[in-house]
């Protein structure tokens, strides 16, 4: 997902990593600004990681890591 090797996800890396699993029907900028805990506007790996947890636990409906 961190195509860039820098250690976040931006916006863009997000939007390709969603289109690529196949998640349709979502906005991928509140989805993307609900999982950026810090509003920093690149996603850490603890902020994927609580979002995936978030995700299972039933929290946020986006399934980051495909169907």
């Amino acid at each position: 997902m961190d195509v860039d090797g820098d250690g976040q996800v931006n916006p863009a890396e997000f939007k390709s990593w969603i289109d690529a699993i196949g998640v349709q029907d979502v906005n991928r900028q509140e989805t993307f600004a609900q999982i950026d805990t810090d509003g920093g506007g690149q996603l850490s790996i603890e902020e994927l990681v609580q979002a995936v947890r978030s995700y299972h636990l039933g929290d946020i409906d986006v399934p980051l890591l495909g169907r």
